[in-house]
């Protein structure tokens, strides 16, 4: 009963998580934070509901590490989301030059091997997060309650603390950026803490 109720939780995280990244895709391609008619209140309003929105990204990442890290690697699954992306981003593609859009070779090929660059940078992420996760796995398996403990506290300090604050670090490294490789292994150790310990 009680692991049934925990799912259904974590369901309705999932559709809360949908509506904040519809919401944050929204502030972002619509360009309203540049608009010179957002001044004051209004613009710091938005910018804060901007980055409450980003938890969206983090807790679908936490999702997986939930239930992935008492999962075996599958390959089907793998191809399965390989598959389903590389058909969306034609069909897509196919829409777009029913519309005119006119694309470049490289987009054409882009549009064939979607997961290998970061135009669809979640997809990529998750994609190496799903052939990462036996190793994840291993590694929770491996370590006790103290250790995972410590190293999810070590993960914290490094990837939330430090790099954030050290002025020496710029641009988009992919570390510990929400686009990050590292940090989704964070946040799936973290998860594994909680489903592993409570």
């Amino acid at each position: 009963m009680q692991d049934t109720h925990r799912c259904s939780g974590l369901a309705l995280l999932r559709i809360f998580s949908m509506l904040l990244i519809t919401a944050i895709h929204f502030v972002v391609y619509s360009k309203i934070m540049e608009s010179d008619a957002l001044t004051g209140f209004n613009r710091a309003w938005l910018a804060g509901v901007e980055s409450i929105m980003c938890v969206g990204v983090n807790s679908f990442a936490m999702i997986t590490g939930y239930f992935e890290c008492e999962k075996h690697a599958r390959g089907e699954r793998l191809f399965a989301l390989w598959f389903r992306t590389v058909a969306l981003s034609i069909v897509l593609f196919a829409v777009m030059r029913a519309l005119g859009v006119r694309f470049s070779g490289l987009n054409l090929l882009k549009t064939f091997l979607p997961i290998s660059g970061m135009h669809y940078w979640y997809l990529v992420t998750y994609f190496a997060l799903l052939i990462a996760s036996p190793l994840l796995n291993l590694l929770v398996a491996q370590l006790g309650r103290r250790a995972h403990l410590l190293t999810c506290v070590v993960g914290f300090l490094m990837l939330c603390v430090y790099f954030s604050t050290d002025p020496f670090i710029e641009g988009e490294l992919y570390i510990a950026s929400s686009r990050g490789l590292i940090w989704f292994f964070y946040l799936y150790l973290v998860a594994a803490d909680f489903r592993e310990y409570g």
